[in-house]
């Protein structure tokens, strides 16, 4: 698709899959610098103890844009409060969830102000009480990453 107006033409191209991937490249730099909005996906199983944290890796400089998360199982704690909170960690502390429901299907969607992660990201789950004894939440980051132009 292209863009032109009276001072500036520019050239794109916009690709959207089936992997929920949006990219655009710029056709003047042979297609090889890009932006692109991506998901990543992971069903992750509460550890039975007082955190647990995902296994997604996010790499350091890509930009933090929400999460959406899902109960597959029902989240339980050894203190019978049974909601919980999330925040990113280790290359962002920003704060997902709190005091979350516990039963099946209950959803989360939150936008975060968007930040560049200084290292590799991951998710913090913690129970509001005691320990997880039980509990399964699906978990979507979405986030924009850039791929550096290709070497002359």
């Amino acid at each position: 698709m292209g863009f032109t107006n009276e001072k500036a033409s520019v050239n794109t191209t916009s690709t959207l899959s089936a992997n929920s991937l949006i990219k655009l490249t710029n056709n003047a730099e042979g297609n090889t610098g890009a932006l692109s909005v991506k998901t990543v996906r992971e069903v992750h199983t509460l550890a039975a103890a007082a955190t647990s944290d995902t296994s997604i890796d996010l790499a350091a400089g890509v930009m933090l844009l929400g999460v959406s998360m899902c109960v597959n199982t029902a989240v339980v704690d050894s203190a019978g409060n049974d909601t919980w909170s999330s925040a990113f960690i280790t290359g962002s502390t920003t704060a997902i969830s709190s005091g979350s429901a516990a039963a099946k299907d209950t959803k989360v969607n939150t936008l975060i102000v968007p930040e560049i992660t200084s290292n590799t990201t991951n998710i913090r789950f913690t129970p509001n009480g005691g320990n997880f004894s039980a509990g399964v939440i699906e978990v979507i980051i979405y986030y924009i990453n850039l791929t550096s132009l290709a070497n002359s």
